[in-house]
């Protein structure tokens, strides 16, 4: 008599109770929209945690903010949700500090007059903010803002260069660039001079577009298919996957110093581990990316021309996990190309902000 019955029997039992067995054992998140929360608070990928229960993360939808101009934004930068900065052509610097979807133009706090576009801001806290663009670097102290200078290794002024990026953590601060398109440059701050000076050690071969900083290590991402890194003695370069060409990379974000991520052709996203770069040329919409930012390699938010390969209407904001899905942004704004996003630390406020001035935040 064959036992093949007793044995599909036993097998399909084993499968109906493994759920419940290990729910027993283990404290596993939800895997559905709908699902409770962990113990944690935690859910599966894609999904967030709210009022303890599973929320699908790539359905909240983003608000459009007001804004005095309607002039192109390249960045955003906050030192709190409600206490943020953004910056753009003409030396556009607007400010919102918690009045309801205002935002107001702070330009008039630049001494002398901010004229040249802002590429980039970023700050170490409210009274410490850098904003970087075309022959320009100011910086924020709380009051005012106040044009800083540039320095080559010869202590000579660096006349004319346009900085893309500018990011520090623990001491150390970091701006990129080039003097011309064949000419890049990567500046650090020294902080006993006050002045940015010309890094010659970094012997960058491409125009800088993205720089990260963790402690003393550095990344720098730009129009090349690898990346210039610093592990804090020495730097090198690190090659991206041998079938990637002519890969030019927009921008660069990390999580502990060993997870980074980096965006800038279209489908593509470039992601660092322990085992080195690799990327995947399908994993996002088909719009060229500008900036990324996250709370972790399974929270990424990546904005940039307007993403169509999706099946619903196209966005130029796109959540990223293990693979990328279109956010929803207002009807009117669909086509409008974002070029920088920034977010609080636990991800419950991100703003995003491009051209025509448009400033979008997401809230949960």
């Amino acid at each position: 008599m064959s036992r093949r019955p007793t044995v599909l029997l036993n097998l399909q039992l084993a499968l109906l109770l493994a759920p419940l067995l290990l729910a027993g054992c283990l404290d596993i998140p939800g895997l559905e929209p709908g699902d409770p929360c962990n113990a944690n608070e935690i859910c599966a990928e894609g999904l967030i945690c709210e009022d303890a229960i599973c929320v699908d993360n790539s359905t909240i939808s983003w608000e459009a903010m007001s804004r005095p101009f309607t002039t192109t934004l390249h960045d955003v930068w906050g030192a709190s949700a409600t206490n943020v900065f953004a910056v753009g052509v003409n030396g556009t610097v607007l400010r919102y500090q918690g009045d309801g979807l205002n935002w107001v133009d702070a330009n008039q706090q630049t001494s002398g007059g901010m004229k040249s576009t802002l590429q980039a801001v970023w700050g170490s806290g409210p009274t410490s903010v850098w904003a970087v663009g075309s022959s320009g670097i100011v910086h924020y102290d709380g009051t005012t803002w106040t044009k800083q200078e540039a320095f080559n290794e010869l202590n000579e002024l660096i006349g004319s260069y346009t900085l893309y990026d500018v990011h520090g953590d623990g001491g150390e601060l970091y701006a990129v660039g080039s003097v011309s398109y064949s000419d890049p440059l990567v500046l650090r701050y020294e902080w006993g001079n006050q002045r940015w000076k010309k890094v010659t050690a970094a012997s960058l071969s491409f125009a800088g577009r993205g720089v990260f900083v963790r402690g003393k290590k550095v990344w720098i991402v730009g129009t090349a298919s690898h990346v210039l890194h610093f592990d804090g003695s020495t730097w090198k370069q690190q090659n991206l996957p041998s079938s990637t060409s002519d890969l030019a990379l927009n921008a660069i974000w990390g999580f502990d110093g060993d997870n980074l991520v980096a965006v800038g052709p279209p489908s593509t996203l470039a992601r660092l581990d322990s085992t080195g770069w690799k990327t995947d040329a399908k994993a996002r919409g088909s719009g060229t990316a500008y900036r990324v930012w996250g709370t972790s390699a399974a929270d990424l938010f990546v904005v940039g021309a307007s993403s169509g390969g999706y099946t619903d209407q196209s966005s130029g904001i796109e959540h990223c996990g293990s693979s990328c899905s279109k956010n929803p942004v207002p009807d009117k704004l669909r086509s409008t190309t974002l070029r920088g996003v920034w977010g609080t630390a636990d991800g419950k406020v991100v703003y995003a902000v491009g051209d025509t001035a448009t400033i979008l935040r997401r809230s949960r």
